[in-house]
């Protein structure tokens, strides 16, 4: 198991193709600035998935990415970096189940569309099957199969 990485999937149902649509961290010109970046030359449309990973899983990250179809942009963070102290200004970054593996120094790739940054539904009783797009999380099924059918 321990060369098999943990899958987090973090609200990966909700995509928006409208320009202005995807919002992000305070920080995250600064601490981030290519994928500020990607975002803007996207027009901050919130049409892809974000894949979080530390520097150490960078092999298996890039196994997935080879595997996913859709747009995605990435985010590498030092191994360590939010359990340190200048990590708690990243906190957006450690709010899911990815963490406790990442605490435990155990492989952990997360898919997310970014939760309360591009759907506005999030955690709200307007968070319905409706308001998902179906037809891009069968592929994002399909895509996840290939992948873990390549670890084998």
């Amino acid at each position: 198991w321990k060369d098999i990485p943990a899958l987090v999937l973090e609200s990966v149902g909700y995509w928006n193709d409208q320009p202005g649509s995807q919002g992000y961290p305070e920080l995250l010109p600064a601490a981030f600035p290519e994928q500020f970046d990607q975002l803007r030359r996207r027009d901050f449309r919130g049409d892809f998935l974000v894949l979080l990973h530390r520097s150490g899983d960078s092999s298996q990250a890039q196994q997935l990415r080879q595997s996913l179809t859709g747009d995605l942009i990435c985010f590498e963070l030092a191994d360590g970096l939010l359990q340190s102290p200048q990590g708690a200004q990243l906190r957006d970054f450690g709010r899911s189940d990815h963490l406790a593996f990442w605490e435990r120094n155990r492989c952990c790739l997360m898919l997310t569309d970014s939760a309360n940054f591009r759907n506005p539904n999030y955690h709200l009783p307007t968070d319905t099957l409706s308001t998902l797009d179906l037809d891009r999380m069968a592929l994002l099924t399909g895509d996840l199969s290939r992948f873990l059918t390549s670890l084998k």
